[in-house]
């Protein structure tokens, strides 16, 4: 039943259904908050973008 559920999950990601998940460095979040305002383009260049079920970078 928990394979059959997994399955599901994956067969979304293999449609274009990812479920993104955004995470921000440590050098723009630093950054960001020493340098505000202009810092928040550190902070908006220094993220990575994946999905959370598959782990697919997007």
């Amino acid at each position: 039943m928990a394979t059959e559920y997994q399955a599901q999950l994956l067969n979304e990601c293999a449609k274009g259904n990812h479920d993104v998940e955004t995470k921000y460095g440590t050098c723009g979040i630093i950054t960001a908050v020493l340098l505000f305002p202009i810092g928040l383009i550190c902070l908006f260049t220094d993220r990575k973008k994946k999905c959370a079920r598959c782990g697919v970078p997007l």
